[in-house]
C-alpha cells in the first residue's frame, strides 16, 4: 500500500529551474539593458521598483516563501534542448548532493533551438518566427540583452541562417524536444531526483509521466504553467499596466505575476504527495 509523505523542504539545499524569458523575469528587464522599459510606469502605478529581473521572478519569491535557495538558470527566448543540456550539466556537477535539490523546468515551444558555434566555442539561442505557417530564421543570438553580444554574434547571421535552412523542422522539432525532456524525466525519476515540469501539453510519450510531477493548481486544467496562469489571471505584463503600455502589448508575466505564481506553486509544492510503495 502507498506511504503519503507531505513534501519537507527543510531536507532540501537548493532548487533548480530552467525555461525561457517566462522564467527568467522577461519583459521586466533592468533599465540598462532594455532603456527605462516598464519601470517608470510600475512605479507610477503602484510605486514599486526593482534593480533587475533576478529579484523579482517566481523563482526568487518562491526561495522567500519556503526558504530554499533558488538557482535559475532561465534565458530569454530559451527552448527545450538548451534547458534539457544544462539541467543535465546541474545533476552532474551536483550529483553528490541529489537528493538536497529538486528541479522545476518549463516547456517553451518547439520554434527554439540551441546549437553550437565551433567558431565561438559557444551554444546559442536560435529562434524562428511563423510566417503564414512558414517558419523563417528570427534571429541567433548568446543573449538578447547584451549589445556587444549581439553586434558580434550578427557576424554569424549567414551560418545560422545556412544551418536554419538546411536542417530547422518544426514537427521534427517537436518531437526531438519532447523525447529529449522524457528522457529527462525518465533519468531523474531513475536516481529519484525530485522533478516537476510546468506542462502537460505533449503529443508523445503522453504516459510517461506522473501526475503529481505536473504542476497544477486545479481540478479543472491539466497544468499550470506560469505563462497561462497569468494570461487566465489577468496578470500579465499589459493586464497590470492598465492601458498604460501604448507602444506594444507584452504578455510576459507581469510583477505581481509572478509573485502570485509564486505563492501558489509553494502552496502547491506544500501540498504535492511523494508516493512510496510498500
Amino acid at each position: 500500500m502507498p506511504i503519503i509523505v507531505n513534501m519537507d523542504f527543510n531536507k532540501y539545499n537548493c532548487f533548480y529551474i530552467n525555461g525561457s524569458s517566462h522564467c527568467e523575469g522577461g519583459g521586466l528587464e533592468e533599465s540598462d539593458l532594455r532603456g527605462i522599459g516598464v519601470h517608470a510606469l510600475y512605479k507610477k502605478l503602484y510605486n514599486v521598483s526593482w534593480k533587475n529581473r533576478e529579484e523579482v521572478n517566481f523563482g526568487y519569491r518562491l526561495s522567500k516563501l519556503i526558504n530554499v535557495k533558488c538557482i535559475n538558470e532561465s534565458k530569454s527566448g530559451a527552448g527545450v534542448q538548451r534547458i534539457v543540456r544544462m539541467t543535465y550539466d546541474f545533476i552532474e556537477k551536483n550529483w553528490k548532493t541529489k537528493n538536497k535539490f529538486f528541479i522545476i523546468l518549463d516547456k517553451p515551444d518547439p520554434s527554439r533551438c540551441d546549437v553550437f558555434l565551433n567558431k565561438t566555442n559557444d551554444y546559442y539561442i536560435v529562434n524562428s518566427e511563423n510566417d503564414g505557417g512558414i517558419y523563417k530564421l528570427a534571429g541567433a543570438t548568446r543573449d538578447y540583452f547584451n549589445p556587444k553580444i549581439l553586434e558580434k554574434d550578427l557576424e554569424y547571421k549567414d551560418i545560422f541562417l545556412n544551418w536554419y535552412e538546411n536542417h530547422f523542422n518544426f514537427e521534427a522539432n517537436l518531437k526531438n524536444d519532447e523525447y529529449a525532456l522524457a528522457g529527462l524525466y525518465s533519468f531523474c525519476k531513475f536516481n529519484n531526483i525530485k522533478i516537476f515540469l510546468m506542462q502537460k501539453n505533449w503529443l508523445h510519450l503522453t504516459t510517461t509521466f506522473d501526475k503529481e510531477d505536473i504542476i497544477k493548481f486545479s481540478n479543472t486544467r491539466e497544468s499550470d504553467d506560469i505563462y497561462n496562469y497569468c494570461l487566465r489571471n489577468k496578470l500579465t505584463i499589459t493586464d497590470e499596466l492598465k492601458g498604460e503600455l501604448t507602444d506594444y502589448e507584452d504578455l510576459h508575466p507581469g510583477y505581481f505575476g509572478h509573485i502570485e505564481y509564486a505563492k501558489e506553486l509553494a502552496k502547491y509544492l506544500t501540498n504535492t504527495h511523494q508516493t512510496k510503495l510498500i
